[in-house]
């Protein structure tokens, strides 16, 4: 089923400008985090470029933005957002995707 599916992606030449993210919200689980890091960097993308933003608030465990500051994203672009001051999950949230154009899907 992978490669069916990796064909699919791949015929989809007409969307040229597609442009994929995953965001993640990290702040004192950093077992967790790295389980979906692990998971993430694992995954069959298809040869599609993705973009990983990570979101960590103020106050956050050192071993989470560890983690983060020092993950090796093979997929696409990788940044790490780490607040200087406390958001809050819910304000992190509406503001974590900013699109830049009609293209771009979180």
């Amino acid at each position: 089923t992978s490669s069916r599916a990796c064909s699919l992606v791949q015929s989809m030449a007409f969307l040229p400008e597609l442009d994929l993210q995953i965001h993640i919200f990290a702040f004192k689980r950093p077992l967790s985090l790295t389980r979906l890091l692990n998971s993430l960097q694992t995954a069959e993308y298809c040869g599609v470029s993705i973009s990983l933003v990570i979101h960590i608030d103020h106050g956050a465990s050192p071993e989470v933005i560890q983690i983060a500051r020092t993950l090796k994203w093979t997929h696409g672009t990788l940044t790490v957002d780490i607040k200087t001051s406390p958001a809050g999950l819910r304000e992190q949230w509406i503001n974590s995707w900013n699109p830049n154009s009609m293209h771009q899907y979180m």
